[in-house]
């Protein structure tokens, strides 16, 4: 049974400025870093990242069974933008979390949205399982 769904877009690239790209997108990206910025943790740690980033992620009030469309939807139409102003090829980031079985289940629609986007998606599964 599915217990939760995770899913976000990481954005990031050697020109990319996440703060240019919510202005020129509208969206809001989460968990921002500009190219130059301090790291406070990873590989980067005390040091000047090479990189600028941003995480899209929905809203926690949109239902878990919602979240993938949520994303298609939010970036319908903006792909081009994010990869003029320096975004690297984006990917979709999907986690199930589980307990005993995971259906991992996408109806006709996500799967014709997402493809659609023409962009790479990845799927994880997590046993959250009591024992």
């Amino acid at each position: 049974m599915i217990e939760d769904i995770s899913a976000s877009i990481l954005l990031h690239g050697e020109r990319f400025s996440p703060n240019q790209a919510e202005k020129i997108t509208g969206l809001e990206l989460q968990d921002k870093m500009e190219v130059g910025d301090i790291a406070s943790k990873g590989r980067y740690k005390g040091k000047a990242i090479p990189y600028g980033s941003g995480l899209l992620v929905p809203p926690k009030h949109i239902d878990m069974f919602d979240r993938i469309m949520w994303l298609v939807k939010a970036l319908d139409g903006k792909i081009d933008q994010l990869k003029e102003i320096g975004a690297d090829e984006p990917n979709i980031y999907i986690g199930y979390f589980y307990k005993n079985q995971c259906n991992l289940v996408l109806s006709k629609e996500e799967l014709a949205a997402l493809a659609k986007l023409e962009i790479d998606f990845s799927f994880s599964c997590y046993d959250v399982s009591d024992d």
